[in-house]
């Protein structure tokens, strides 16, 4: 797999960003390059996820033992987390996979 760089980028400074929704941050934003990749992370409270204008993405979700992962579409937003879960239980974001 490429090496792939998500450098945090300032939400308001261009379109296309890859943008994840959480209580606990508000909005975070990240600009995706090359043509696949992963981020580990934990981010907790995700609720949705504006997929990059370049890029299509599968993110993985924990709730307590529980694993979820979600697809995003290419510049479209996915409901992920407590607003995708029928009990509406926070979940933590784990990692981010993407490709061309």
């Amino acid at each position: 797999m490429e090496t792939f760089d998500y450098p945090l980028a300032d939400c308001a400074s261009e379109s296309g960003l890859l943008e994840l929704w959480a209580r606990s941050k508000d909005k975070i934003c990240f600009e995706v390059t090359g043509n696949s990749g992963w981020l580990t992370m934990e981010i907790p409270a995700v609720y949705g996820i504006r997929g990059s204008a370049t890029q299509t993405a599968q993110v993985d979700m924990t709730m307590g033992t529980e694993e979820k992962s979600y697809d995003v579409a290419k510049d479209s937003f996915t409901p992920v987390g407590e607003s995708a879960d029928e009990q509406g239980r926070d979940h933590m974001l784990v990692e981010i996979r993407t490709s061309r």
